[in-house]
């Protein structure tokens, strides 16, 4: 039980442990009532005392739902403005559709703008799908995930009408642009990680006053399912590809996936009664 904790400190803070452990005695509880589990109450002491010495990190929140819808409304911008060139007109876009799909799927930035095109992001009977292999997923552990299908006609206009005109526009003064690299930069080339997450500092900046980083994007997942669905609190793990050394768990995790995907996409999709989606 304690190399168990061990394991679950690398990934999450001790204040989140004491919940994890906390509801693991009650599910051993009702599993084997007969059994004496008084013996985690002194385990479960010393992680809270722990974690009341443990620094708190304030990040700054915007809830998904807002990020999500903010990606949508950067992408109608870009079709309804007739004054952008063809090259800017296409960035807006594929801005709009970096910020929907980032707060849908929050990979880790390395993850997020190394998508390749057959590699890690595919179409199949209509829908797409993201799949992170095992050696390139920092938990070791394959992450796939479907993307939502509100996505799935943007992620075509990207890939039949904007990302094209970046690779023109870069053949005019250059040879061959990238082929294989879903998100593309204005020079027709991999689109440049720090210029991504420049972009998502600027425009969080712009729309919510703070300045988010795109690691921040998966805080806010948590924060907002957290908030949203205490009741499905379990899904933050999944949809933020964590995971523990447990061998059954991994398996467990990788059914659950799906799952927890959709239910996530509910909460991005579910109208709320006005009020501000930022903390």
């Amino acid at each position: 039980m304690i190399a168990y904790f061990e394991a679950l400190h690398a990934e999450i803070t001790l204040r989140t442990m004491v919940g994890y452990a906390t509801r693991l005695r009650k599910a051993l509880t009702l599993m084997a009532p007969e059994a004496d589990w008084s013996w985690m109450n002194p385990i479960i002491g010393r992680i809270e005392q722990r974690a009341a010495k443990e620094p708190s990190v304030i990040h700054p929140f915007v809830h998904s739902r807002a990020l999500y819808r903010h990606g949508i409304e950067l992408m109608h911008n870009a079709a309804n403005d007739s004054t952008l060139a063809n090259t800017s007109y296409a960035a807006l876009f594929r801005d709009g559709l970096a910020f929907a799909l980032l707060a849908a799927r929050p990979l880790r930035r390395r993850n997020f703008i190394g998508l390749r095109l057959g590699q890690h992001i595919a179409k199949s009977n209509g829908s797409y799908r993201v799949t992170i292999p095992a050696p390139e997923s920092k938990t070791r552990i394959e992450l796939a995930f479907p993307v939502p299908d509100k996505l799935v006609p943007y992620i075509d206009a990207w890939l039949e009408e904007h990302r094209p005109i970046l690779i023109r526009a870069a053949n005019e003064m250059s040879p061959a642009g990238e082929e294989t690299a879903f998100w593309l930069g204005q020079s027709g080339m991999s689109w440049p990680s720090d210029t991504f997450a420049d972009m998502i500092s600027r425009r969080t900046e712009e729309r919510f006053g703070v300045r988010l980083t795109p690691h921040d994007f998966r805080h806010c997942a948590a924060t907002s399912i957290a908030e949203d669905m205490s009741a499905e609190a379990n899904i933050i793990r999944i949809i933020l590809g964590h995971t523990t050394l447990a061998t059954a768990e991994r398996h467990y995790i990788h059914a659950r996936r799906k799952s927890a995907a959709r239910k996530y996409q509910e909460l991005l999709e579910r109208r709320h009664d006005g009020t501000s989606d930022r903390a």
